[in-house]
């Protein structure tokens, strides 16, 4: 059987990047529409993929394409080892047998469980690095992708997946998505991703079973899935810029519960009660969180006894207090329980502490951005700072561990930038200090976790290195006036390379506009007006401010929005990562409280080594 017919003409692992040395292409002054990021994104990914609109495409044996039984038990037991921790997506007991059942046999296997199949190979592949492929199975780990990501596309195509209510078919499709996502342009990756929201609503996934009497089982299967989707769906839809995801469309799904794969009974028709300890769900738990964390694509809840980490509606209410509150809930619930001894809730503990400092360096983009043109208190700036530096800092730890080699792959789609677009900002006014120091020292101590020197062709290079090289230029011109030389690191003379030969825009001929007097410019604290009367009582900590949005950015149009937060930041046009408007709308509501420090973790936050905690 022919590898790559008529059908499969692309694939994205044939040309993963452009030769770092290859010429970006030029660009006229017309040409000067959209984000940075979309740019780089235009430079990084090739041509569309015609999956899976193309127009004819006919059933074709994949049987030829499984491997041989022994190696299709090895991948298995890579998928168990490397992606299932961290998704917890499939249930093992029950598909496991199903798995050495159909590898005995594979003209009998099922069209859905053959679907599965590929795509559990090709996110085994996924997960391991060149020369483990090599060592492992004897053949290139390129070509095993190729091999493997046609299979999960024709095994698609042979059940006919878009018509196909399944759970098993979905799971199939959510791993495909997963296992090309490094490969695939993120703004094509969300339309496929939006083809799996679809596919899982005509399920009706995003209503939790339990209300329509499915089994204990089905229930979970189904709860795991949809939240596995919605996560990934959200997560991309941020890095293009969009707040119309699963979460947006609502629906009353609730979390999977905290239990072992070994507690699930597929004939039991009680459901387990969850442990209040560490369990096989909770690293997939605390990022289903997240994915439920501020903004205005989740569904709305309201604070209770017994959902203590939702927010109301932002719409509503804004709570200066939300990211502590978080931040407890999530190290009472999970974090408590983790042991930094085993691999899965080391990676539980540093990746979920570094997405809340996330957050509040998110948050603070806003902040920063209101306040202009005044600046932000010097305390506030270094709070900011320092939760920038801490995220870089639990990203680091996490690339350096030599056990989480395994859990990589993941973390390839939850790379730090807004982390960098703090710093690298920061660093043009702040050229000199401890906190400069540390800052440009944790940087290129991250760039070389990420190896950042060896692979230049990524987002972080195209669209960021005049960023790099703006702040570098800033603080040698302090150290000259000091009496002293610096000589570049390696990765600033990268990005002044890439830089030098990257077409500079045309300046936008309509001069800013001076901000709207509609438009609240406000300095130094928020002056908070109290809910209205109607509005409805949350359960919050007193010192929770409330205010009206309507005081704050209630006759903001995005014209507005954008042209203060270019006011802050000239030089940061991402209409993915940094959206203005969708910062907005994100977070607009997570303001310090005057007298509060609104960017301090707990102790219980700080990192389980010990290292490097910044305060």
């Amino acid at each position: 059987m022919k590898l790559v017919g008529s059908t499969f003409r692309w694939f994205p692992f044939q040309k993963e990047f452009r030769a770092p040395t290859d010429p970006i292409p030029d660009s006229s002054e017309e040409e000067d529409v959209g984000s940075t990021i979309n740019h780089a994104y235009d430079q990084m990914f090739g041509s569309p993929d015609a999956f899976p609109f193309t127009i004819g495409g006919q059933y074709q044996s994949v049987t030829e394409l499984h491997p041989p039984g022994v190696q299709t038990i090895q991948l298995w037991q890579i998928y168990l080892d490397n992606v299932n921790p961290l998704l917890k997506l499939t249930h093992t007991p029950t598909l496991q047998v199903q798995i050495i059942e159909a590898s005995t046999n594979l003209t009998k296997v099922s069209r859905s469980l053959e679907a599965l199949m590929f795509a559990i190979y090709l996110m085994a592949i996924t997960s391991l690095a060149d020369e483990e492929v090599e060592q492992t199975f004897h053949e290139s780990r390129s070509n095993l992708l190729m091999k493997y990501h046609h299979g999960a596309q024709q095994a698609l195509f042979n059940v006919g997946f878009m018509r196909m209510p399944d759970l098993t078919v979905l799971q199939a499709y959510l791993l495909y998505c997963l296992g090309v996502r490094q490969y695939t342009d993120p703004r094509t990756l969300f339309c496929l991703t939006g083809i799996g929201v679809r596919l899982a609503q005509r399920l009706g996934l995003q209503r939790d079973g339990a209300e329509f009497g499915f089994s204990p089982f089905e229930v979970e299967e189904r709860r795991r899935l949809w939240w596995n989707l919605a996560g990934l769906d959200r997560r991309i839809g941020e890095m293009c810029g969009s707040t119309i995801t699963a979460i947006s469309t609502g629906g009353n799904c609730k979390l999977p519960l905290n239990i072992n794969d070994t507690d699930l009974n597929a004939h039991a028709k009680d459901p387990p009660p969850p442990r209040t300890k560490a369990t096989e769900m909770t690293f997939a738990l605390t990022r289903l969180e997240f994915a439920k964390a501020p903004g205005n694509d989740k569904m709305r809840a309201k604070l209770s006894a017994a959902n203590p980490q939702a927010v109301t509606n932002l719409a509503d209410h804004r709570l200066s207090g939300y990211f502590d509150q978080f931040a407890q809930y999530m190290e009472e619930t999970y974090l408590k329980y983790c042991d930094s001894k085993i691999p899965i809730h080391y990676m539980t503990l540093l990746m979920t502490r570094g997405n809340i400092c996330k957050l509040k360096v998110v948050a603070g983009f806003f902040r920063t951005a209101i306040t202009a043109p005044s600046p932000l208190p010097n305390s506030e700036s270094e709070a900011l700072i320092v939760e920038a530096i801490r995220m870089l800092e639990y990203d680091s730890l996490l690339q350096a561990h030599e056990r989480l080699k395994g859990f990589l792959w993941y973390t390839k789609m939850w790379f730090p930038f807004p982390a960098y677009v703090c710093l690298l900002t920061e660093l043009r006014h702040r050229t000199t200090g401890e906190l400069c120091e540390r800052a440009w020292d944790m940087i290129f101590e991250h760039a070389d976790k990420r190896k950042m020197t060896t692979t230049t062709h990524t987002p972080l290079h195209l669209a960021f290195s005049s960023l790099f090289v703006k702040a570098w230029d800033a603080r040698e011109a302090a150290e000259v006036i000091n009496g002293r030389t610096l000589a570049p690191p390696r990765l600033i003379t990268i990005m002044r390379q890439i830089d030098a030969r990257t077409p500079k825009k045309a300046k936008d001929k309509t001069p800013l506009p001076t901000p709207s007097p509609k438009m609240p410019v406000v300095s130094g604290g928020f002056a908070s007006a109290a809910p209205s009367a109607s509005a409805p009582a949350a359960n919050v900590v007193p010192n929770a401010t409330m205010y009206s949005p309507a005081d704050m950015f209630g006759n903001m149009q995005p014209a507005d929005i954008n042209r203060q937060f270019s006011m802050v930041y000239p030089d940061v046009n991402f209409g993915g990562e940094m959206d203005w408007n969708y910062l907005v709308q994100e977070y607009s509501g997570f303001m310090p409280h005057q007298g509060i420090h609104g960017f301090g973790i707990p102790p219980a936050m700080q990192d389980p080594t010990h290292a490097a905690s910044w305060h």
